[in-house]
């Protein structure tokens, strides 16, 4: 018994032992992969500081310097061919850098892709793509009668809920075409309640619109976003219930073309945007107005994972509004240069448009 006892004891420490001899061989290995430059290390330093980074343990530290060393390089090669393309273009080299390390610059794709993308399209209808509709001409001034309209940005936070944020920043503009009431509806209702969708892990915005014509959505003051999916409040839960758009809401997905976004934006039609941003878009620096051309990286071809939203458009680019917060970019938007035969990504689409299309 008392032989079994020290065997038993002695098993577990040399389980121990083994344990700690692996963790310790992992760190090495971490270790040695983690020995950058000086001045990359300044560098991810005067990063972390500006981000107020903070990680819980050596090891997620070790971790985390990995992946920024990785982004770091990776955004000063796409700087180098970005300002290779911009002199050979007659654009002349570029004032400041084009990419940027952002906040992000310590997680990986698929890590970046969960917290900040969301658009599901698994969940894309076939039938629900319609050619483009027949527009009646507006004259350029008419975006005038918008003026009296302000397009709040939110920011969505590290939740894939984009597809949500797209929809209310359509249904809100909606909102205000009809009842000429300038209100905020409900994200955090649409995570929570959508049955179409899938909270925090992705959704379609076209799909949204179903649910929000049968069910009604609730405003935010009443049901405010928390970023993280919660039990669906029942009508009788919320002071004023759930409101519609007296059950005018028509989803439309069309094939993105720059005429039809210049003929939206014309109207005043906030329509919702699906695009790429899961790669390069996410590193570029939109600030001071830039604007940014995916076809020299071949992000014209990539598939599309983001939902945003038409904040205008002329002839070679559209401005759009993004769910990242008012730091993102130019107080919350970004200029994309168009792609041949569409936006940014592919197949690119306007996600769903209006209501009601405007008259002349």
């Amino acid at each position: 018994m008392f032989y079994n006892q020290n065997m038993r004891v002695l098993g577990l420490a040399l389980v121990a032992l083994l344990a700690v001899a692996s963790g310790f061989a992992v760190y090495s290995r971490i270790n040695k992969r983690s020995n950058p430059n000086p001045k990359l290390l300044e560098r991810y330093n005067r990063w972390k500081l500006l981000f107020g980074k903070l990680y819980s343990t050596p090891a997620e530290q070790d971790y985390r310097l990995q992946i920024f060393i990785q982004k770091a390089e990776e955004v000063d090669q796409d700087n180098i061919i970005y300002e290779k393309w911009s002199i050979e273009n007659g654009h002349g080299p570029l004032d400041s850098p084009a990419f940027i390390l952002q906040s992000h610059a310590d997680l990986t794709k698929e890590e970046f892709k969960k917290k900040f993308l969301g658009l599901d399209v698994t969940k894309m209808r076939s039938f629900e793509i319609e050619e483009a509709p027949e527009f009646p001409e507006v004259p350029e001034q008419a975006n005038l009668a918008q003026a009296s309209y302000i397009a709040k940005i939110r920011n969505q936070g590290e939740c894939g809920s984009c597809w949500a944020f797209s929809t209310v920043a359509t249904l809100n503009k909606q909102y205000f075409d009809k009842y000429k009431v300038q209100v905020d509806l409900s994200e955090q209702d649409l995570v929570d309640c959508s049955y179409e969708d899938n909270g925090c892990d992705g959704g379609w915005p076209a799909n949204t619109y179903y649910h929000v014509a049968d069910n009604g959505i609730a405003f935010d003051s009443e049901y405010p976003y928390r970023g993280s999916v919660g039990t669906c409040k029942r009508t009788s839960n919320l002071k004023s219930g759930r409101t519609t758009i007296a059950g005018e809401i028509t989803s439309k997905t069309l094939p993105y073309t720059q005429a039809s976004a210049q003929n939206f934006a014309r109207m005043g039609v906030i329509a919702g945007l699906a695009i790429h941003a899961g790669g390069k878009f996410s590193s570029f620096d939109f600030s001071n107005d830039k604007i940014y051309n995916p076809a020299v990286l071949g992000e014209c071809t990539k598939n599309i994972d983001h939902a945003v939203n038409l904040g205008g458009a002329d002839g070679t680019y559209t401005i759009i509004h993004n769910s990242w917060g008012a730091n993102w970019g130019t107080k919350g938007r970004g200029k994309v240069q168009a792609c041949t035969g569409g936006l940014l990504g592919t197949p690119a689409y306007i996600t769903h448009t209006y209501s009601k299309l405007p008259t002349a």
